[in-house]
């Protein structure tokens, strides 16, 4: 066990649950806020080459992260040190920027798509190192830490980039500034907090990274796959439709994404309770946490999607501009598929709760193969609109998979009681 430097006292439940949603949603409102100053201040071109450094790099980061901090915010047993896992982080994330290198030099356009994808996989290298020590913080229950850590990112990163934005009107400026001020919150903020409460350092052993590469590979497959079951279409759409109506979608999109922010951090906050209540067989607590949950998703993404239904053209015009109103059907379906998506995900987190990661791969592959049929069928054939209902339809599935296997592991679980 690591060597604690100052009292771990965890917060309540409540509390933890409250600041990471309080953390998520100021985070998730000020990247959203980026989109918003390109739209207004840029074009939809710049939003869509940003977006598609976000696509491009989001699904090797998933791949490269292999959720350790789920392994970390589970691991009550002490299987591993916190400095292995960090350690492991920190030679995944290398590997991470090395490889994007490669994507942006073959993949660009010209060199500000190449400037902008390489800026942010240099920043999405500083948020994963931020996140494995956040999930040491999640483990000992301190989610109010690591709230006021996305805020001080979420906040800066915006005025940094909209100044930048306003002054010169260089996506590449702003981009680069918004990559400075993360890398500031992760050497002043984070490595300072945490190293309050644990020692830790870079400290590599072959046989412990191998163990560790085992129980996370599946995760990091899983996330790799999830990954691209939000962003093929936007592949499929960028290849058939151009840059520019990527940035259309995009940007609708990431106001259902900002609510995706939000269950996670839900999902962060009760990841921690809903293990202990596995482990310990108290399967009824289980239930009633995960079943609340479900229901809490499911009545406000039917408020959600009902104003979106009503208003959908008037809000996009404020938030972003008149050209963005004619997409309110668009608008409704892709809410629509996110509030399923937001059930699928809680479900998946009582999932990791059992940690039989092994599993995630398999239930994100069939998905991905779904909606990459579904993507160049659609696409093709009916647009933008074709992209929501491919991914509505995919999550619908793998929201019924999950809750299969879900139900599966609580009785195998409850056959181990009987047996003890």
């Amino acid at each position: 066990m690591e060597k604690v430097l100052k009292a771990a006292a965890p917060i309540s439940l409540k509390m933890n649950s409250v600041w990471n949603v309080a953390g998520s949603l100021l985070y998730t409102l000020t990247q959203w806020g980026l989109l918003v100053v390109l739209a207004k201040l840029g074009s939809a071109e710049m939003v869509g080459i940003f977006t598609l450094g976000l696509a491009l790099t989001a699904p090797v980061m998933m791949l490269m992260r292999f959720n350790l901090r789920v392994a970390v915010a589970s691991d009550s047993r002490e299987d591993f040190k916190f400095q292995e896992y960090y350690t492991s982080r920190v030679v995944t994330t290398a590997v991470f920027l090395v490889v994007m290198t490669a994507i942006a030099f073959f993949y660009s356009e010209n060199s500000v798509m190449f400037g902008v994808i390489l800026l942010l996989s240099v920043a999405r290298g500083v948020e994963s190192i931020g996140d494995i020590l956040h999930g040491y913080l999640q483990k000992i229950g301190r989610l109010d830490l690591v709230a006021k850590s996305v805020m001080l990112k979420g906040a800066g990163s915006l005025i940094i980039f909209t100044g930048l934005m306003v002054v010169f009107e260089d996506l590449l400026l702003a981009t680069a500034g918004m990559m400075i001020s993360w890398l500031l919150v992760l050497f002043f903020y984070d490595y300072k907090l945490t190293g309050q409460y644990t020692s830790f350092r870079f400290s590599f052993d072959r046989s412990t990274q191998k163990l560790i590469f085992r129980l996370s590979f599946p995760l990091g497959v899983a996330l790799l796959v999830d990954s691209l079951v939000s962003n093929v279409p936007r592949y499929i759409i960028e290849h058939s439709y151009g840059v520019e109506a990527l940035g259309f979608f995009a940007a609708i999109v990431y106001i259902i994404h900002a609510g995706g922010n939000v269950i996670y951090a839900i999902s962060n906050a009760v990841m921690p309770q809903l293990s202990n209540d596995y482990q310990e067989f108290k399967f009824r607590n289980f239930l009633k946490l995960l079943g609340s949950l479900l229901l809490m998703i499911a009545t406000g993404g039917a408020v959600a999607s009902l104003l979106v239904g009503q208003f959908g053209g008037e809000i996009l015009t404020v938030v972003y501009s008149a050209e963005y109103a004619g997409l309110e059907h668009l608008f409704l379906l892709l809410m629509v598929g996110g509030v399923v998506k937001y059930m699928g995900k809680m479900v998946e987190t009582g999932l990791f709760a059992t940690r039989e990661f092994h599993i995630q791969p398999y239930i994100n592959v069939v998905t991905l193969v779904l909606i990459g049929g579904l993507s160049l069928w659609l696409i093709p054939r009916y647009g933008l609109v074709g992209a929501a209902y491919a991914l509505m339809i995919a999550e619908g599935v793998q929201l019924v998979v999950r809750c299969g296997w879900l139900v599966f592991y609580l009785k195998k679980q409850n056959r181990k009681l009987r047996i003890v």
